[in-house]
C-alpha cells in the first residue's frame, strides 16, 4: 500500500525512477504518465551550485575482543539501540541536510515519480474478509491516509457449515463495522510506526499487537479490549521480536532476543501479572540459532522451533495447560529440518534431510511421538513446501518442474489410524503460469483459501470448496493507471504437450473443443521440431563446408605472396637499367619536330609513324586497305593536304622529370599485373 513508499531511502526512490522510465519507452503494460524520458531527465539535472561539505565523524577507539583476537572499531560509539544520544542524533541530522542539500536538484523528479507511483495504488478498499466464529475480520485503507484500520463485523452463525458462497453482509441492512484500531491514529504521535503482529484471542475479546515505533524492529505489546479498545494490563516491554501468539485466552508466548538481536528466549505472560514475573519456557544458547514461534491450524498447541541454515527441531506448547511448560518434538540433528502442526490426536512432521532433500510427511500420535508413520514419501521430482491441516483435509503446498501446486487429500475421522496418503486431487489452474500461496483459513470448514497471480491476472484471493472442487474469487487488487491486454499465456517444451489457453469464463467450453484441437496442435509443433532439426544439421554442415573453403584460401593467399616474392626478384634480375633511364628500345626521334618516328608497346609491337603522303603517290591506306586514287580523290586529298599544311602544332614543351613519369607509369603498370594475379588460382612447382 502507500505506507510502503513513506520513510523508503533515497536510493529505493531513484531505482523506481529507472523503472518508471523503462515503463515509458516499453509503454507494454502501462500508459505512462511521463510524456517522455527526456523530461525525467530534464527534472533531474542539478544546478551547478557549491555544495557544503560533508560532515566527518569522530574516531572513537573501541576494541572488541572474542576469541583471541582484538578487533578495533573506531565507528562503534555511532551505535545507539536506544536513539538517545544527543552526539548521535546531531550528527545524524547533519547527515541528513547534507543529502538534502546534494539531492535538492531532484526534489521535482521525487514528487513526480511518487505522485505516479500513487496514481497507480487504489487507496480506499478493504483485504478479503476472514470469518472467525461469529466475525468477518478485514483491513481497510482509506483515501489519502498511509496507514490501515482493523476492523471486523458481527454476523451471528446460523448454524450451517462454512461454504465459499459465504460473504460479509454490506448495505444498509448489514451490521455495523467496528474498528479496533486505526493505525493512522496511533501513527500521528510517532515519526515511524508500524505494526508487526496484531492477533486475536480465541474467543474473540481480546487483541495484542505488536508496535514498532522507531524502525529497529524491537517491539513493545500492548493487549487491548476488542470492542472499547482500552488497555488491558501493562505493556510489555523489551527486545521483543514481532513472534507472539495465544496460549488460550488469558496467556501470551513471545520472544526476546540478546544483544546482538538473535531471537534467544520463548517467555510465557499470563494477563494481569507484571512482566519480571513472566516465566522462561527455553533459552537458545548456541549463537549459531534462532528461534521463531508459531500456532497450529487447530490453536491447541503452539511450536516452538530453533533453527540453524541445515538444523532445524520443534518443542511443543499445550495451550491448555502452558503452565507444563515445552515438550520437545523432534530432537536435534545436525542436517535435519523439520516443522510441525496438529490435527485431532496426531502431530503431522515435514521432514528434510540430505537423503530426503525434498521433504517427507510424517504422522505420529500425540501420546506416543516415537511411533511415526509415513503420510507422503520423498518425491526426488516434487519439492513439498507445506501444508495446511483441517478437520477432514489436508492440502499440500508442492512444486513441480518449477510449478507450484496444490493437492488436497481428504483424511480418516479423527481417532481413526492414519496410513499413506493416496488419492489426492490437484487445484486446478487456468493459466499454464503462474504464482500461488497459501492464506489462512478456517480450521473446522472445507474450504482452502490462497492467493493466486500470474503475469496477466493480478494479486487475487480465491476459496476453494475441497469437497466439490469449486473456487470463487474473494479478492481481486484494482490496477490503475494502465490497459491490461488480453494476451495469452503459454508454455514450450520439446517434451512435454503444448495446452490452449483456456480464458477463465469459458472454461467448460473450451474443454470440449481443447481435445479436438490437442492433435492438431502436437502434429503442428511436431513437424516444426523436424524442420528445426533439419535446420540445425543443414547450418552444421554448411559451417563446415565454409571452414574449409577458408582454410584452402588462407592456402592461395600464402602462395601468392611467395609469388609476389618471386617476380619481384625476377624483375630486378631481368631490368638492369638504372632509375631515369629510358627504355633500350626506344629509338631517337630523327626529325627532331617533337613527334615519335617509332615505340614499341607492351607486347613487344613496334609502331612506325608513317609519313605524310606527297605528290606522286599514287596509292593510300584507308583503315589499312589500299585503294587508288582517282582524279576526284586527287583533288580532296590536295585539299586535305592544303589545309593540314596551313596548321602550324603547337610546340609542345618536354615534361618535367620525365624519369618519374616513366616510373609512376611502370609502377601503376605492376600494380594492375598483381591484381589480375591475385584473381587466379595458380600451383607452382617452386624448385
Amino acid at each position: 500500500m502507500v505506507e510502503s513508499c513513506v520513510g523508503r531511502p533515497l536510493f529505493l526512490v531513484l531505482g523506481s525512477a529507472c523503472v518508471a522510465a523503462t515503463r515509458a519507452k516499453l509503454s507494454i503494460r502501462f500508459r505512462s504518465k511521463v510524456s517522455s524520458v527526456f523530461s525525467l531527465r530534464a527534472m533531474a539535472k542539478t544546478t551547478p551550485s557549491q555544495s557544503p561539505s560533508p560532515p566527518t565523524p569522530k574516531k572513537l577507539r573501541h576494541d572488541m575482543e572474542l576469541f583471541g583476537d582484538v578487533r578495533v572499531d573506531n565507528y562503534y560509539w555511532l551505535r545507539d539501540d536506544s536513539r538517545s544520544n544527543p552526539e548521535l542524533l546531531s550528527y545524524l541530522h547533519e547527515e541528513n541536510a547534507y543529502t538534502d542539500s546534494v539531492m535538492s536538484g531532484t526534489k521535482q523528479l521525487e514528487d513526480h515519480i511518487y505522485t505516479e507511483i500513487r496514481g497507480r495504488i487504489k487507496e480506499d478498499g478493504i483485504s478479503a474478509p476472514m470469518r472467525r466464529g461469529s466475525y468477518f475480520y478485514y483491513r481497510r485503507n482509506l483515501e489519502g491516509k498511509e496507514y490501515v484500520q482493523h476492523c471486523r463485523c458481527y454476523v451471528p452463525t446460523s448454524g450451517a457449515p462454512t461454504s465459499v458462497y459465504d460473504t460479509m453482509p454490506t448495505g444498509p441492512d448489514a451490521p455495523s463495522e467496528h474498528i479496533i484500531l486505526d493505525e493512522n491514529v496511533k501513527a500521528l504521535e510517532h515519526a515511524y510506526y508500524s505494526i508487526g503482529a496484531f492477533k486475536v484471542s480465541p474467543n474473540n475479546k481480546l487483541v495484542a499487537y505488536a508496535e514498532d515505533t522507531k524502525g529497529d524492529e524491537i517491539y513493545t505489546v500492548y493487549v487491548i479490549d476488542a470492542e472499547s479498545g482500552m488497555l488491558v494490563g501493562k505493556p510489555l516491554v523489551g527486545a521483543i521480536t514481532s513472534y507472539l501468539e495465544w496460549a488460550g485466552d488469558d496467556a501470551l508466548v513471545y520472544i526476546t532476543m540478546d544483544e546482538i538481536l538473535r531471537p534467544d528466549k520463548v517467555w510465557l505472560h499470563e494477563l494481569g501479572t507484571n512482566q519480571l514475573d513472566n516465566s522462561c519456557l527455553y533459552h537458545e544458547n548456541d549463537e549459531t540459532f534462532s528461534l521463531d514461534l508459531q500456532a497450529s491450524e487447530s490453536k491447541k498447541y503452539l511450536f516452538i522451533a530453533s533453527e540453524s541454515k541445515i538444523t532445524r527441531f520443534v518443542f511443543y506448547l499445550d495451550t491448555s495447560k502452558p503452565e507444563n511448560g515445552l515438550v520437545v518434538l523432534t530432537s536435534r540433528v545436525t542436517g535435519i529440518d523439520t516443522s510441525a502442526s496438529h490435527r485431532g490426536n496426531h502431530f503431522f512432521i515435514k521432514r528434510r534431510s540430505d537423503e530426503c532433500f525434498n521433504s517427507e510427511l510424517l504422522a505420529c500420535p500425540v501420546e506416543n511421538i516415537s511411533a511415526t508413520t509415513v503420510l507422503l514419501p520423498h518425491r526426488p521430482s516434487i519439492k513439498l513446501q507445506d501444508i495446511q491441516l483441517f478437520t477432514d483435509h489436508l492440502a499440500v503446498h508442492e512444486r513441480e518442474n518449477g510449478l507450484p501446486r496444490i493437492t488436497v487429500y481428504h483424511l480418516p475421522a479423527v481417532g481413526e489410524p492414519l496410513e499413506r496418503l493416496q488419492g489426492g486431487h490437484a487445484v486446478e489452474f487456468v493459466d499454464p503460469v503462474y504464482s500461488v500461496d497459501p492464506l489462512e483459513s478456517e480450521f473446522e470448514s472445507g474450504v482452502l483459501r490462497f492467493s493466486y497471480s500470474s503475469m496477466r491476472t493480478p494479486p487475487s484471493v480465491y476459496d476453494y470448496d475441497m469437497d466439490t472442487g469449486v473456487s470463487v474469487l474473494k479478492k481481486i487488487e484494482t490496477i490503475l493507471g494502465g490497459t491490461h491486454l488480453p494476451f495469452k499465456l503459454q508454455t514450450t517444451s520439446r517434451n512435454e504437450r503444448v495446452g490452449p489457453y483456456v480464458p477463465p469464463g469459458n472454461k467448460e467450453s473450451c474443454n470440449r473443443e481443447a481435445g479436438d484441437s490437442m492433435s492438431r496442435v502436437e502434429e503442428v509443433m511436431q513437424k516444426m521440431l523436424e524442420k528445426f532439426d533439419t535446420t540445425d544439421q543443414n547450418l552444421k554442415e554448411t559451417r563446415t563446408e565454409l571452414s574449409v573453403i577458408g582454410q584452402k584460401i588462407n592456402a592461395h593467399e600464402v602462395s601468392i605472396e611467395l609469388l609476389e616474392r618471386q617476380f619481384s626478384q625476377l624483375s630486378a634480375i631481368v631490368n638492369t637499367r638504372q632509375l631515369g633511364m629510358l627504355p633500350n628500345n626506344t629509338i631517337q626521334n630523327l626529325k627532331n619536330d617533337g613527334h615519335c618516328i617509332a615505340f614499341t608497346t607492351h607486347e613487344g609491337k613496334q609502331i612506325i609513324d608513317p609519313p605524310m603522303p606527297s605528290d606522286v603517290e599514287r596509292v593510300v591506306e584507308i583503315d589499312g586497305d589500299e585503294i587508288e586514287v582517282t582524279e576526284e580523290t586527287k583533288n580532296a586529298i590536295e585539299k586535305e593536304a592544303e589545309i593540314a599544311q596551313k596548321v602550324i602544332p603547337m610546340p609542345r614543351p618536354p615534361p618535367p622529370f620525365p624519369q618519374r613519369l616513366v616510373q609512376k607509369a611502370e609502377e601503376g603498370k605492376y600494380r594492375r599485373f598483381i591484381t589480375i594475379l591475385k584473381q587466379f588460382s595458380i600451383d607452382v612447382l617452386l624448385i
